[in-house]
């Protein structure tokens, strides 16, 4: 071999090794600014300033908005949606474009921007206040459960509802994404959300109903009788009955059971297909993302297949053509929650628990299911590790190693514990290019 052709092999082997370093290395993140929890935190174009030089110098690349919280107030002019005025006795202000100002400044900096809206939950049950509150109880989802303190399943509205032993439901109040009127406001407001601010990139969450102990209302049961082709004589036994088991709702499956997860999960992935058209026409170059849970073998309970059509789930409970309600495809991007305080799978054999309860085997099962459809960014919750900064630290990494990117949740939280330095030192190993 001539030196000019060694030369040019060793130049050629040198720029595939640092193309494949960077494959591997550059990583997405995401932080998260949940709309209320940060409005003392954004009252003012310094702070976001501040903050935004914070997120650029921690390696941070893009921040999610809230225009949209899970009160179902906005944060902009709406013709449909009930504007945040006040929040915890406090008063909004309203001439402050929280999203408008954060764009403005993250273009300065070179961070993307994400508009962040959250669908059907249009209630703060912590506060009692929301469209389903003051506008549309009748739009709220009836809920199928058993209280805390009671022995005995009811139907009961989600507002009435205290702590249900099948589904929580401490925080958000959703409606039913069965209910037409429903579906027809939400996209309404996107269809404002997107004509307002002209967003390049959106970010989804909240697309699912409520838990396993919804929706139970009369529309929901003649869609269904719809879809099954047939009357339901017992009602919600058809579908599953209730039995108290301990501190437990136990679940006896009905004729109907797999049906009905086939059902909920289709009209969620319905309801996604209308959304992305509508964004797609409006702007064919917007980025499109969305944030569930990374608990994959049991949300179906929420009525959401977010895996790959190509991915067919080996679990019980799914019919064997369930693929066909996945929506992953649909989407640009897709960041999965894996909210635990366990890290690893050996702690949560120690812990005598599912392994994919763990960042670690949550990450695995979602890479599984999205069977790399579209890049896939995990989620971390940085209030599961308070005080535990080291734990942070370990949470983020594994996060990084197994997916494509991360969303840090959530902004007021990393404030809270100061937590900028242990991300940029995270971050640092998997950027290739100059953060500051």
């Amino acid at each position: 071999m001539t030196t000019t052709k060694l030369i040019i092999a060793v130049i050629l082997l040198i720029t595939i090794f640092s193309c494949t370093l960077k494959k591997e290395r550059d990583k997405y993140i995401i932080l998260w600014v949940d709309a209320t929890a940060n409005l003392e935190n954004l009252n003012s174009r310094d702070k976001v300033k501040d903050i935004l030089m914070k997120t650029k110098k921690a390696g941070i690349d893009a921040v999610a908005v809230g225009v949209k919280p899970l009160s179902g107030h906005v944060l902009y002019p709406s013709e449909f949606a009930p504007r945040l005025t006040e929040w915890k006795d406090k008063s909004v202000n309203t001439d402050f474009d929280l999203f408008a100002i954060v764009r403005e400044e993250g273009l300065n900096l070179g961070i993307d921007v994400h508009l962040l809206i959250m669908i059907f939950s249009e209630g703060h049950k912590l506060f009692k206040t929301g469209p389903i509150y003051d506008r549309h109880p009748e739009w709220q989802t009836l809920c199928y459960d058993i209280e805390s303190d009671e022995t005995e399943p009811r139907l009961t509205p989600i507002t009435e509802l205290r702590r249900g032993l099948l589904t929580p439901s401490i925080w958000a109040g959703f409606t039913n994404p069965v209910n037409p009127e429903v579906r027809k406001y939400e996209l309404s407001v996107l269809k404002e959300v997107l004509e307002y601010y002209h967003p390049g990139k959106i970010v989804f969450d909240r697309i699912r109903f409520n838990g396993l102990n919804s929706d139970f209302t009369d529309l929901t049961k003649k869609a269904f009788e719809e879809f099954i082709g047939t009357t339901l004589n017992r009602w919600p036994e058809d579908v599953f009955e209730l039995k108290r088991s301990g501190d437990k709702a136990e679940v006896i499956m009905g004729r109907y059971y797999e049906d009905w997860l086939f059902f909920r999960a289709k009209v969620i992935h319905d309801f996604f297909q209308e959304a992305v058209e509508i964004i797609r026409e409006f702007d064919s170059k917007i980025v499109i993302g969305d944030y569930v849970g990374s608990w994959y073998p049991t949300y179906y309970t929420y009525g959401v297949n977010w895996g790959s059509i190509k991915y067919f789930p080996p679990f019980p409970w799914a019919r064997a053509d369930y693929n066909k309600t996945a929506y992953a495809e649909m989407l640009d991007w897709i960041t999965v929650g894996c909210y635990f305080p366990n890290l690893t799978k050996s702690e949560t054999k120690q812990a005598g628990i599912p392994f994919w309860e763990s960042i670690e085997g949550g990450m695995e099962v979602a890479n599984e299911a999205i069977d790399g459809a579209i890049p896939l960014y995990g989620a971390v919750y940085a209030e599961n590790f308070a005080n535990q900064p080291e734990r942070f630290k370990t949470a983020m990494q594994i996060i990084l190693e197994k997916g494509q990117g991360m969303k840090i949740f959530d902004l007021s939280q990393i404030i809270a514990y100061d937590w900028w330095d242990e991300i940029d030192e995270v971050l640092l190993k998997y950027k290739t290019k100059g953060k500051y």
